[in-house]
């Protein structure tokens, strides 16, 4: 409903196939960053979790690496 599946689905892999030191780079639509935040915050690992805008300014990229 929210656009959100297959991040929801990738977020939840990370911890099986994110290597120690390893960074995972999602693309996301406008508005999708705080719900991306809040799922990545919800897993069971010490991530530091950052958004990159695009050009126009927009929220476009979420970068998760593990701590």
């Amino acid at each position: 409903e929210d656009g959100l599946d297959l991040v929801r689905r990738l977020i939840a892999s990370l911890p099986a196939c994110l290597a120690r030191d390893g960074v995972a780079l999602l693309e996301i639509g406008r508005g999708q960053a705080p719900a991306v935040h809040e799922e990545v915050g919800a897993l069971s690992m010490r991530t530091a979790v950052t958004t990159l805008p695009d050009l126009a300014g927009i929220e476009r990229v979420v970068r998760v690496a593990l701590v």
